[in-house]
């Protein structure tokens, strides 16, 4: 079966991104950059979570922000939602995802709660998930679970919609959205296809840092989500000519920004890329089918975050890892070499002078479709609009 990915965003900044006007909802005014939660039309006291204090219930508003229908063009089985949004103390968002098949919409699926503001409320997926476990209530004959930020569905969707509610809290500075995108495709692959051929070939990202998660003892050895999104950040700003905090303290500060109070993990796909939209940077999660796919975006210059996992002892190799095995590890693709193998920062080396490494292709490329469907963060500059 030939393993499909689709993608659709809405964004001000992308050029290749539908119009923000395309979003649909209320509670909100359009600027030219961004959906702004409005006060003045927002709802009122809308369905609090839990952990906020009573006395703050009466005076939460909320605005609603839908997608149009997104249709698939083939059945699809997954989703994953993510999202640009600019929030503070007193605001945060909650993203749920409904599923068309058989021509009947399903239920929402919550997708958790957004913040940046701990104090308010922690950013957290819902309730009792685990990295890859059922989330949310689930009734008799319901055809999906999410497992911490994908929506997995047991009968094909035709379409999809995707439903993003800021709240604010009275006083809080009014939150806002810059950009919303979904990803979708059929059933990963259990045994990835065919290698694909290198069209593209010796070319290295100059300038992204190379840097390892493994010298933090405190826990840097679960930290490779943060720590390769720290260094595609560290690179767009080096890029622009700005200043960003010294290594360490960059990596900390995204490390307790992405941070999943729910599962207490730091590797929630769509939470990273909503932080990395918190610090103005345009950025999605997406699915791709190969890595000849990737090829133009790293030719353009964008570094990109992929999600893979081995296990040498069990046949799924992946030769010159500074680990035997991997459940499931990010890292970012730097460029090709000039037989076409991938050049990667890998942040599980033991130093920040052993990051950089080379990888086979053809191995590669399968621990990454067999581990995530070809799962990516995509980050590029600026957005413009935070």
């Amino acid at each position: 079966m030939v393993y499909q990915t689709g993608f659709a965003r809405w964004a001000a900044s992308d050029k290749e991104a539908m119009p923000l006007a395309g979003l649909l909802g209320s509670g909100f005014v359009r600027g030219s950059t961004a959906l702004v939660f409005d006060p003045a039309t927002a709802t009122t006291s809308g369905p609090a979570p839990q952990g906020l204090p009573s006395r703050e219930k009466q005076k939460l508003k909320y605005c609603e922000i839908l997608s149009p229908d997104i249709t698939t063009g083939f059945p699809a089985f997954e989703a994953i939602p993510s999202w640009n949004s600019r929030t503070a103390e007193g605001s945060w968002a909650t993203i749920e995802v409904s599923a068309r098949m058989d021509g009947v919409w399903s239920r929402w699926y919550d997708h958790g709660i957004w913040s940046t503001s701990p104090s308010t409320i922690e950013a957290r997926s819902a309730a009792n998930s685990q990295p890859g476990v059922a989330t949310g209530t689930k009734t008799l004959g319901d055809p999906g679970r999410v497992a911490t930020d994908t929506l997995i569905l047991s009968r094909p969707a035709q379409a999809f919609r995707v439903r993003i509610r800021l709240f604010a809290m009275e006083g809080a500075k009014a939150p806002g959205l810059g950009s919303l995108s979904l990803a979708w495709s059929s059933p990963k692959p259990a045994i990835a296809p065919e290698t694909s051929a290198p069209a593209f070939r010796g070319y290295l990202i100059e300038g992204v840092p190379a840097w390892s998660q493994m010298i933090y003892p405190d826990g840097g050895n679960v930290w490779c989500s943060p720590t390769s999104l720290s260094m595609v950040m560290a690179y767009w700003i080096n890029r622009a000519g700005g200043t960003h905090p010294d290594e360490e303290t960059f990596i900390r500060m995204t490390v307790a920004g992405v941070f999943d109070a729910e599962y207490q993990g730091h590797g929630n796909w769509s939470f990273n890329v909503a932080w990395a939209g918190e610090r103005g940077f345009s950025a999605s999660v997406r699915r791709f089918s190969s890595l000849s796919e990737l090829e133009p975006i790293v030719a353009g210059g964008s570094p990109i975050i992929l999600s893979l996992s081995w296990d040498n002892e069990a046949g799924r190799t992946l030769f010159g890892a500074p680990l035997a095995r991997s459940r499931g590890h990010l890292e970012v693709l730097v460029g090709f070499d000039e037989k076409g193998n991938p050049i990667v920062n890998e942040p599980a080396s033991p130093d920040d002078a052993s990051v950089r490494r080379v990888y086979h292709r053809a191995e590669f490329e399968a621990r990454w479709l067999e581990a995530s469907g070809g799962a990516t963060y995509i980050v590029g500059p600026n957005a413009g609009w935070a």
